[in-house]
């Protein structure tokens, strides 16, 4: 894992790792919801939108 962050509760957190995904999981059940595809390389960083009622994400 090389970033993580809480997006909007900390029932959950978004984390993107140097196998080239970012991963959204359930922190009290510690099972993952979503991965997501798409970057050649590591993902060094990850930042939310900052509408409270989106759930977009980027990642670099």
């Amino acid at each position: 894992m090389s970033c993580c962050l809480f997006p909007g509760s900390d029932q959950q957190i978004l984390t993107g790792s140097g196998d080239s995904t970012c991963s959204l999981w359930d922190v009290e059940c510690a099972t993952l919801i979503q991965s997501f595809h798409g970057h050649s390389g590591d993902v060094m960083s990850i930042d939310l939108s900052p509408s409270e009622m989106s759930n977009t994400f980027v990642s670099a």
